[in-house]
């Protein structure tokens, strides 16, 4: 009987290991699929700020506000590189 007993356990074994190593792929696969869209969503903040930079620059009269904010965009860009 301790013998059945073994195999029924040995059983049990297996499959929490089997279960385990599928459990870590899945996370494994989560975080890179996580990294890789945060990197997306930087790259993309990145260009909105570029864009709205190229745009204030290009302006032919500034206002105080618009001097204010491409200082501003400047110093994020510089954040985000």
């Amino acid at each position: 009987m301790g013998s059945l007993k073994e195999k029924m356990y040995e059983t049990k074994i297996k499959f929490l290991e089997k279960r385990i190593i599928d459990l870590e792929q899945k996370l494994e696969g989560k975080i890179s699929l996580e990294i890789a869209t945060q990197k997306t969503i930087s790259e993309t903040k990145k260009q909105e700020v570029i864009t709205a930079l190229e745009y204030l620059k290009s302006k032919e009269v500034r206002t105080k506000q618009d001097q204010i904010s491409i200082y501003t965009l400047e110093v994020i860009l510089k954040g985000l590189k």
